[in-house]
C-alpha cells in the first residue's frame, strides 16, 4: 500500500459500508473484502473470491493506492511467471485467465492441450518440469540444432504464447518490453507475432501478417488487441 492509500482507507471502509460495496478490485483480483460466512476462495495458483455480498468497484489510477514491483522486472511478471504456472503447475488456473474471454470451450480446449503437453514433456522429452530450467535447455538445444524436435513440440510452441515467449526471452535473450512486447508507432504491438516455425525455417521469427493464437482469437470473437 502506498502513503495515500493508508491515509485514505478509514474514510474509504466507512464510504464502502454506507454504499453497500462489499469488494474492491484491480486487475480482476480483490485488494479490499467484506467478510461474510459464505465467502469462498477459488482457483490454484492465482484465486478469486465467490459469494461477495454487495457491489464490486474499481478505483482509476491503481499505482497512486499500490506498490507495484512488477514493474521492475516485467519479463517476469509479463511472461516468465505465466509460463511456470504454464508448464509447472498440475492445478492452475492461467488458461482460464488467458483464454476465459473466449468462452469455456476454448478455455477446456486449451487445458486439455497444456496438460497432454506437461505429460509429454515428462515421459517422452524426460524433462523435469518442476521448474522451467530443464525446458529452457532442451530449447537452447533445439536453436543450436543439436536436437530436431518433433512435430508436435514444434506444433506446441507455436499455438502457446506462454512456450514461444519462454524461447524469445531466455534463448534468444530478447528483451521482454522492447523485443517481445515492442510496441510500434501506431500504438499496436509485436507480441504474440512471434513464429517459432518461422524461426526454425531460418526466418527472423516475425514473418509478415502473421497472427499468433490469440491474435486469431481476438478477430474470431471480435475483440480488439490489448
Amino acid at each position: 500500500m502506498t502513503d495515500k492509500f493508508i491515509e485514505e482507507l478509514p474514510v474509504l471502509l466507512e464510504s464502502f459500508e454506507k454504499n453497500n460495496i462489499g469488494a474492491l478490485y484491480w486487475d480482476e483480483r480483490p485488494y479490499i473484502f467484506k467478510y461474510n460466512p459464505y465467502m469462498e476462495f477459488f482457483g490454484a495458483v492465482h484465486w478469486g473470491l465467490k459469494n461477495i455480498e454487495g457491489q464490486i468497484i474499481s478505483i482509476p489510477d491503481k499505482d497512486k493506492y499500490i506498490i507495484n514491483r512488477r514493474k521492475e522486472t516485467p519479463k517476469f511478471f509479463g511472461s516468465i511467471n505465466g509460463t511456470k504456472y504454464y508448464l509447472c503447475y498440475y492445478l492452475g488456473n492461467d488458461i482460464q485467465l488467458v483464454y476465459g474471454k473466449y468462452g469455456q470451450e476454448v478455455v477446456n480446449h486449451h487445458e486439455a492441450l497444456r496438460r497432454r503437453f506437461q505429460t509429454y514433456c515428462k515421459y517422452n522429452l524426460n524433462l523435469d518440469i518442476s521448474t522451467l530450467d530443464d525446458m529452457v535447455k532442451y530449447m537452447t538445444k533445439i536453436k543450436n540444432k543439436e536436437v530436431t524436435p518433433e512435430s508436435y513440440f514444434i506444433d506446441m510452441v507455436e499455438l502457446e504464447f506462454r512456450l514461444s515467449e519462454l524461447f524469445q526471452i531466455e534463448v534468444l535473450g530478447q528483451d521482454f518490453m522492447k523485443d517481445v512486447v515492442n510496441y510500434q508507432p501506431d500504438g499496436s504491438q509485436l507480441r504474440y507475432r512471434f513464429s517459432f516455425k518461422d524461426y526454425l525455417n531460418g526466418g527472423s521469427g516475425f514473418p509478415k501478417n502473421y497472427l499468433g493464437t490469440i491474435l486469431q482469437y481476438n478477430r474470431q470473437f471480435n475483440i480488439k488487441d490489448d
